[in-house]
């Protein structure tokens, strides 16, 4: 069920089969919008074109037309037309029901694969036959994985709806009640973990563990058949839905979920480039843009002020890190470090959020996840967001000089 937050593992799972009903496909060119959207352009048999775009973190579906693509394409976008125009895409499929598109494309005798994370903070990762990461579109380290060039790149947990038998030990080892466990565990999101409950005929209250797997999976693959092979997609209130299950509700069908989904998703900034260009003169536009710059520099303002706040209001917990990091790190390295605080997390600890071994550097949660370098001082911590405010003060008074 899509929502304006993005797409579920059932969406993606619908949207896998569609894409896989258009094979055999080749990359023809990628594009960049922006820092999270990209196009691909495909070609199939017979001279079909199709246009598929891609929201990081939200969404990937079918298109009738890709925004306008900047004159001067990005150093990603360039790096994957030199690896994948040309390519044929050799299978197209998700993991499990994770929100995880992977393509893999072969180009003369070697297989890349192209990842389209649509989950939160979700990322566009090119990685070879292996899963070793050429390059992501943007690098990030997690306490559990690194999304960094020359990494592995690894999925989640086994998928608990893979067979009876996994489902079965799953719903033995959860200790959640039945709609809690498939919603979260199996992944299928609160509307589908209820609509699973009445298929199956059984209360969605009752412990996980004393569920009747046979009927529970049972139900599950009525549903996967549908979103498979029989989907009736439609829009209803806020959701866009691939299969419809709703009796009595309001609904408006499309023939594709790409279709929906396109219809149902409100116009991106990128888009709204391509398709409404009004004439402005060139001193209006020139004053718009100043305009859009100076709300920009004053949020920019705003949060680094609100940082600094942020580091005093909890100087002392902040003094305690950086004193007790960097004691340890002159006989441990920083490995060892944040293995030990894992191993045995306190209260304290777990406000500790991303170590940078590089930079002898963590990030703390204190209401606003603030990197904090433990060779340096609390003030000097500080003196970095002041040196932010200082020059987005100085770029906003050129901007209303330049208005003036």
């Amino acid at each position: 069920m899509a929502s304006e937050q993005g797409m579920s593992g059932i969406d993606v799972r619908a949207m896998t089969c569609e894409l896989q009903e258009k094979l055999p496909l080749w990359i023809d060119k990628v594009y960049q919008f922006d820092s999270k959207t990209l196009g691909i352009r495909l070609n199939g048999e017979n001279k079909a074109k199709y246009l598929l775009f891609i929201e990081s973190g939200r969404r990937a579906h079918l298109v009738a037309d890709l925004p306008e693509p900047p004159k001067n394409p990005p150093h990603f976008a360039m790096l994957l037309r030199k690896h994948l125009s040309g390519g044929k895409v050799l299978s197209i499929r998700q993991h499990g029901l994770e929100r995880v598109l992977i393509f893999a494309i072969g180009k003369g005798t070697t297989i890349f694969n192209l990842i389209i994370e649509l989950f939160d903070n979700g990322n566009v990762i090119l990685a070879d036959e292996h899963m070793t990461i050429i390059k992501p579109l943007w690098h990030h380290r997690f306490k559990d994985r690194e999304v960094v060039p020359g990494a592995t790149y690894t999925f989640g947990s086994t998928d608990p709806t893979a067979s009876e038998e996994s489902l079965a030990a799953f719903l033995k080892g959860d200790e959640r009640d039945l709609v809690r466990a498939l919603a979260i565990g199996c992944m299928l999101g609160g509307m589908y973990a209820e609509y699973i409950c009445k298929e199956a005929g059984l209360e969605k209250s009752i412990p996980s563990a004393t569920a009747d797997p046979g009927r529970i999976f049972s139900s599950l693959q009525a549903l996967f058949r549908q979103v498979e092979g029989a989907r009736t997609p439609v829009i209803v209130s806020k959701h866009c839905e691939p299969v419809n299950l709703r009796s009595g509700d309001e609904t408006t069908a499309y023939p594709t979920f790409s279709l929906a989904l396109e219809a149902f998703y409100p116009m991106h900034k990128a888009e709204k480039k391509a398709t409404s260009r009004p004439k402005i003169a060139k001193e209006d536009r020139i004053r718009s843009h100043q305009q859009a710059a100076i709300k920009k520099f004053d949020r920019s303002i705003a949060q680094a002020e609100e940082t600094v706040n942020a580091i005093y209001e909890n100087y002392p917990f902040i003094a305690q890190v950086i004193g007790t990091l960097a004691a340890a790190s002159k006989t441990h390295s920083w490995q060892e470090i944040e293995k030990r605080i894992r191993a045995a997390p306190s209260e304290e600890t777990k406000k500790i959020t991303t170590f940078y071994p590089g930079e002898a550097a963590v990030e703390i949660d204190i209401g606003k996840k603030v990197k904090i370098f433990v060779n340096e001082s609390v003030e000097q911590n500080a003196g970095h967001y002041y040196d932010v405010i200082k020059k987005f003060k100085k770029k906003k008074a050129g901007a209303v000089t330049a208005m003036e």
